[in-house]
């Protein structure tokens, strides 16, 4: 897993390679597909110095975070890791006619599971009960 830092170079050395369509490897491809999702972070990703070390606050869209939280998401997704989140993501995709949405929806529950297994001193970190936490996301009404 990349240093904070590290990721935050990465997703901005992504961005400019896609600004100035210079050829990008497969990952990188995956991060600009992404980035693309999310024009309302371009202004982010357009100022690496003042951004480079900002600290975002609690509350305050932290586009680096959540670029990354995508990707891990979409990873998990394509090797359908824990074994049944792929068609729960289809079912969710389907449900919402928005794949970015039920993308969100994982992510909320994956950043749910990454808190109480840190409260938990990551003792109870298992595939079982993220795809607890991913079905009850699921039981939610998407319009609230």
């Amino acid at each position: 897993m990349l240093e904070e830092n590290d990721q935050r170079n990465f997703i901005f050395d992504v961005f400019e390679k896609s600004v100035t369509n210079e050829k990008l490897n497969t990952v990188e491809n995956q991060i600009s597909k992404i980035i693309d999702m999310h024009p309302d972070y371009f202004g982010v990703l357009s100022n690496r110095d003042q951004f480079q070390n900002h600290e975002f606050k609690p509350g305050e869209s932290d586009p680096f975070s959540h670029i990354a939280l995508h990707s891990i998401v979409i990873e998990m997704i394509s090797k359908n890791e824990p074994d049944g989140l792929r068609p729960l993501y289809d079912r969710l995709v389907n449900e919402l006619q928005d794949k970015h949405e039920a993308q969100h929806q994982l992510m909320n529950a994956v950043f749910d599971w990454m808190i109480e297994s840190a409260q938990n001193e990551f003792q109870n970190l298992d595939n079982e009960r993220l795809m607890e936490i991913i079905e009850g996301e699921l039981e939610k009404d998407p319009s609230k």
